[in-house]
C-alpha cells in the first residue's frame, strides 16, 4: 500500500515462492518464531503501529491482529515454499485479502 514492509502482505508469500530454501531456513525451524520475532522488532511494531492507526485499536488488539494476519500468510508460503500447493498470486493475493477483511471486519464498524 505505502510501501510499508510487513510479515502479511504478498511480499512475504513472493520471498516463499523466490526463496525457498532460505524462506524455510529463516521461518519454519523449530523454535524459529520466538527468534524471529525478536529479530523483527522494527517490521512488527512498524506494522503494529500502522494497525492501531487504520483500526483505532491498542496496542495489544493490533499485536494479536497482526500474529493472526502473519499466520495467515505464513501458512500460505510455507505451502508454496514446501511445493505443498502450486497456488498462483491471484489466488494468493484474494486469499490475504478476504482474511484481512474478515480479521478487521470487527474494527470498521
Amino acid at each position: 500500500k505505502d510501501g510499508m514492509i510487513s510479515l502479511y502482505d504478498i511480499n512475504y508469500i513472493h520471498f516463499a515462492m523466490e526463496e525457498p530454501r532460505l524462506f524455510c531456513f529463516l521461518f519454519m525451524r523449530a523454535n524459529a518464531f520466538s527468534e524471529i520475532k525478536q529479530a523483527l522488532i522494527p517490521v512488527i511494531e512498524q506494522s503494529i503501529n500502522k494497525l492501531m492507526t487504520a483500526y483505532h485499536i491498542s496496542h495489544e488488539e493490533a499485536d494479536i491482529l497482526h500474529d493472526q494476519l502473519w499466520m495467515h500468510a505464513h501458512g500460505i508460503a510455507s505451502m508454496i515454499a514446501t511445493h505443498f500447493c502450486d497456488w498462483n498470486m491471484e489466488k494468493v493475493s484474494r486469499m490475504l485479502a478476504d482474511c484481512k477483511s474478515a480479521f478487521t471486519e470487527k474494527y470498521e464498524a
